[in-house]
């Protein structure tokens, strides 16, 4: 059974439609955690960046029932989105080892196939869908087996989505 109380949304979608839908999920009391690009492109800092936040996770007496890694809006040379999205990828997979987490959200192509990949997920069993074309699903394969995942494309759903995609994970009894 899952036991965490957080919901862990991992955004690398530029896009302005999830921008603002982050932006929603903010006003209802989420965490969002944005590192610079500098710190994104640096393994030192990187890491020591990670371990702050680590620790203000653990430290989060459920307060932050909603936490977002959002990938900076700021592109600066050398640093790709795929690196991005595997740096949130990495630091989604330390969060979900403290035990907090009881569901992911993914935004973005390349934000949704990092994380499966950190986890070591193979692939997503689709049980329904949040609201059309955001589907809702367990992950299948890894660890992580059975963790509710769910994922959008970047310039889709009301500015509601992520909201709602929360509430449902949150909520939701899955087995």
């Amino acid at each position: 059974p899952v036991s965490g109380e957080i919901v862990l949304a991992v955004v690398t979608s530029q896009h302005s439609a999830t921008r603002a839908q982050v932006t929603a999920l903010q006003e209802q009391g989420a965490m969002v955690l944005t590192p610079e690009p500098q710190v994104l492109g640096d393994d030192v800092l990187w890491q020591s960046w990670q371990r702050q936040m680590l620790a203000r996770v653990a430290g989060s007496d459920g307060a932050g029932r909603m936490l977002v890694l959002l990938a900076p809006a700021r592109q600066v040379p050398g640093l790709t989105s795929a690196m991005v999205a595997r740096r949130l990828g990495q630091l989604a997979l330390a969060i979900v080892r403290t035990g907090k987490v009881r569901g992911l959200i993914a935004t973005g192509g390349d934000g949704a196939e990092q994380v499966m990949s950190a986890l070591q997920a193979t692939g997503i069993r689709l049980i329904d869908e949040v609201s059309g074309g955001v589907p809702l699903g367990t992950l299948i394969g890894g660890e992580y087996a059975g963790m509710p995942i769910v994922t959008k494309a970047g310039g889709f759903g009301s500015e509601n989505v992520l909201i709602q995609a929360a509430e449902t994970l949150t909520e939701r009894k899955f087995k």
